[in-house]
């Protein structure tokens, strides 16, 4: 996957700049998306499972295999962090969605806001663990398998048939 001879194979900086500039815009764009549509399904219909994170992962992936000319193992590598980025943004617009725009500053001044999207992909199951819930539990480790696969799933998408 990461072999030494595709680091040092040259690349165009205008493919650099251009998967930079993609992937930071889809990861927004995604973001918003995918933190409206958390809302929706946790806390209007109560559907437990993030399809957000399957549609960040096909915006940022398809995003940034369209932004590059020549291959390179750089660009497939930074959908990883895009990735964060996108999840970051969709998790601050669930809880704005939630709380409000009045709470703008508040969400992003507490330490608790910070903590929450470190083990964002680990509370169901942490919850489940805590209260004793099998339901919890196995929802939770549904929600990792798809983190993981997410996170494989725009990588794969990046490289295409490279």
């Amino acid at each position: 996957m990461f072999k030494k001879e595709k680091w040092q194979e040259p690349m165009l900086k205008n493919d650099v700049k251009n998967v930079i500039i993609s992937g930071i815009l889809f990861a927004i764009l995604g973001g918003i998306l995918g933190g409206s549509l958390d809302y929706l399904f946790k806390n209007v219909i109560g559907f437990p499972i993030t399809f957000g994170l399957i549609i960040i992962s096909l915006l940022i992936g398809y995003g940034v295999y369209r932004a590059y000319g020549s291959f390179h193992i750089l660009y497939p590598t930074l959908t990883i962090l895009f990735m964060i980025l996108g999840i970051f943004v969709a998790f601050f617009t669930l809880h704005l969605c939630i709380n409000g725009i009045s709470s703008f500053f508040t969400i992003l001044g507490t330490g608790e806001f910070y903590l929450n999207f470190i083990k964002l992909p680990f509370s169901t199951f942490i919850v489940g663990i805590k209260y004793g819930n099998a339901g919890d539990i196995f929802m939770g480790i549904v929600n990792m398998v798809i983190y993981v696969l997410a996170f494989f799933g725009c990588y794969l998408i990046a490289k295409g048939r490279s």
